[in-house]
């Protein structure tokens, strides 16, 4: 029985979607409520394992696997941001509000998340040391105008453009848009 009310659950939560999308989890459109479906403490050794994770094997913020359960209004999400074919979900766009869902929308809930979005700030972090790192090497290089020196600058600026890509890669996460009307 407890099968069987588990597969409904289940169903009734598949229902409940309307979209993916993707949204910059570190600054994102409006303020994302994290917690209120699971108000347990951040595990700090589980936030540890997932930065190493994201540091070794890559951050998968693209896949079905790992996005974020986020609920809103459907009439407060412009349609054309929505990527409905679960088979193409690394294609989703930016969400972006409906002009209803910019007058209304105050925050989001996620039904989940929350480690993930506590190693991210902490990836963000370090790429943000490894930049600064390499601006300041930048900095010395100029000082010093050789021949040499200009082969290293082109290098480190190389690097350091790699690292913005590589930042702007981290920040967007898909996120499963469920009717908060239907979400039970």
């Amino acid at each position: 029985m407890n099968g069987l009310l588990e597969a409904e659950q289940t169903s009734n939560l598949n229902r409940a979607i309307f979209g993916f999308a993707r949204v910059d989890l570190l600054r994102p459109l409006r303020p994302i409520n994290q917690g209120e479906f699971n108000q347990r403490p951040i595990n700090k050794k589980a936030v540890d394992q997932l930065v190493q994770n994201m540091e070794t094997v890559g951050v998968h913020s693209d896949r079905y696997s790992t996005a974020i359960p986020l609920l809103a209004n459907p009439d407060d999400i412009d349609p054309s941001s929505l990527l409905l074919d679960i088979t193409k979900i690394s294609q989703a766009k930016d969400l972006v509000l409906s002009e209803k869902g910019e007058a209304d929308v105050k925050s989001f809930s996620a039904a989940g998340g929350r480690h993930r979005t506590k190693a991210l700030e902490i990836v963000v972090e370090r790429v943000d040391k490894e930049m600064k790192g390499i601006q300041d090497r930048i900095n010395n290089t100029k000082k010093r105008e050789s021949s040499k020196g200009k082969a290293k600058l082109e290098r480190l600026r190389e690097e350091l453009k790699k690292c913005k890509a590589k930042k702007a890669g981290l920040r967007k996460w898909t996120v499963i848009l469920y009717d908060e009307g239907k979400y039970t």
